[in-house]
């Protein structure tokens, strides 16, 4: 089955209406490439004779290239785009995108000898150099350009002069289309003596077989590849809009979540001391265990694709229900259900945009294949299928993350560095690295000075005062069993130091 068909059965099947409609429409696009191909052979640039042209173009440059490698190493200091510049003015043949703010403006440019419009490529089927003849003498009548070879009292500088650069071409470039509205240049009246290009070579005026022939860029007016990108723009900003409106509904959901949580997990005493704090800590540790959304291992590290964040949150859901537990609070089946909502809302969108990814791959891949323009290379990023899965997902995983999985305190981030218990009566130093207060003594009894961490001598200098109260009432109160337990450790350890491990393991015999 074709890719048009698979994509419109899933936009159907798997999306909301409203997602289907803001989609990339591939089938209509595909209808004008068509339309691309129709305009391009009735001007006698059919696919293959324009894939001959541009090789041709790109064979001469890279020529060009190798012969002038020693002049340039002469002039390193010249920046590297005005050499590129250079290097595309004599380029007889290329396709390009002009600077025209958000629009997307495809040009297919040609060079002409400026003195008889005769295009410089002699490849060109009739019809191809016909027209470029024609385009070139339309604009020679509104705009001539004054040549190194022009003495100063010539007829051809009796009359007004125009720039041929416009705000879409280089200042050596021209597009027939805006000859007419390129305003005077207000400093020709003023500098009598001819523009040079400050890229050119110094000409010996006794060889006028020396200077290169004028040239002039001729854009051959298409409309229908315009209306390809237009189309294509519009539709990746619509999509763009959608991933907005829902990256915003999502984000309340989150936030609305998150508080909810925080108050069905609050370890508050008393008559209201019924709450699900150790089954959400269970959830949300088997949750970062899964790596829904992002990999974390050395084979596979970033962001995961729609197919692999399907899989880890169906691990997810198996492991929950073969972990059981009944919730004591009825908020919490409604903050489950939230829960569950805004992960497989962002794996739904998160395959949504890979779909349409994939579609606008695909049919700039087809309008090349169809064209031989070679598109896909020197479209402009803003029109270029952009990773919005990626930055959607790492948007919202972390606001998760810190909104709802952060909500209950897990046991790995109040684990001592040196016995990876919890680091119950904790001795901050004055590195500001924590210890529960069994190692922090072995430590000093060794007479060992240098923190673990960060090697700095603070271990000895530690006494009561670095004991933190603050971090110790959290730790008994979202940590009770595990405080209770570290407690009647540290007891079991003074009492060994005290009267050694024969007498606290003893057990009473009856005589």
């Amino acid at each position: 089955m074709k890719f048009g068909h698979i994509y419109r059965e899933e936009l159907e099947r798997s999306f909301p209406a409203q997602w289907a409609a803001s989609a990339i429409s591939y089938n209509q696009l595909k209808k004008c490439i068509k339309r691309v191909q129709r305009e391009l052979s009735a001007l006698g640039l059919d696919a293959h004779t324009l894939k001959q042209l541009l090789e041709t173009a790109e064979a001469q440059q890279k020529a060009r290239d190798s012969e002038a490698a020693a002049e340039r190493a002469k002039n390193e200091a010249a920046p590297e785009g005005s050499r590129q510049c250079a290097d595309d003015e004599h380029r007889p043949l290329r396709y390009r995108f002009a600077d025209a703010g958000p629009a997307v403006v495809p040009q297919l440019l040609f060079l002409v000898d400026e003195a008889t419009g005769a295009p410089l490529d002699a490849q060109l089927a009739p019809e191809t150099r016909s027209l470029l003849h024609r385009l070139a003498l339309e604009a020679q009548l509104t705009d001539l350009r004054i040549t190194p070879d022009s003495p100063p009292d010539s007829p051809a500088d009796s009359s007004p002069r125009r720039s041929i650069a416009s705000s879409s071409l280089p200042p050596t470039e021209r597009s027939n289309s805006d000859a007419s509205n390129v305003p005077p240049n207000p400093d020709s009246s003023n500098d009598p003596s001819p523009p040079h290009s400050s890229s050119s070579p110094p000409t010996d005026p006794s060889n006028p077989s020396s200077h290169p022939p004028p040239t002039r860029v001729i854009a051959i007016p298409l409309t229908s590849d315009g209306e390809f990108f237009t189309r294509l723009q519009t539709e990746l900003f619509a999509l763009h809009s959608l991933q907005e409106t829902e990256q915003a509904r999502l984000s309340t959901t989150i936030t609305s979540i998150g508080t909810l949580i925080s108050r069905v997990t609050d370890p508050r005493t008393g008559k209201a001391a019924q709450h699900d704090l150790v089954r959400w800590r269970r959830i949300f540790e088997i949750y970062l265990d899964s790596r829904v959304f992002f990999s974390a291992t050395e084979r596979a590290r970033g962001p995961n694709d729609a197919h692999k964040a399907g899989e880890a949150w169906s691990r997810f859901g198996a492991l929950v229900a073969a972990d059981g537990g009944v919730w004591k609070k009825r908020e919490s089946e409604a903050a489950m259900r939230g829960f569950v909502e805004i992960n497989e809302g962002l794996l739904r969108h998160l395959r949504f945009q890979e779909l349409n990814q994939t579609a606008v791959g695909k049919i700039l891949k087809k309008f090349d294949k169809r064209t031989a323009l070679g598109a896909s290379s020197s479209l402009p990023p803003l029109a270029s299928p952009a990773s919005f899965s990626a930055s959607f997902a790492k948007a919202l995983s972390a606001q998760v993350s810190s909104q709802i999985v952060a909500r209950v305190p897990q046991l790995d981030d109040y684990l001592c560095p040196v016995c990876f218990t919890l680091a119950y009566r904790p001795v901050r130093l004055r590195c500001k690295h924590i210890f529960c207060i069994r190692c922090a003594i072995i430590m000093q009894r060794e007479g060992r000075d240098r923190c673990p961490l960060c090697r700095g001598h603070t271990v000895l200098s530690a006494d009561s005062d670095c004991i933190d109260p603050n971090l110790t009432k959290f730790l008994r109160r979202y940590f009770p069993d595990e405080a209770r337990e570290k407690q009647k450790a540290n007891e079991r350890a003074a009492a060994i130091d005290q009267f050694g491990e024969r007498f606290v393991d003893a057990k009473c015999v009856v005589m």
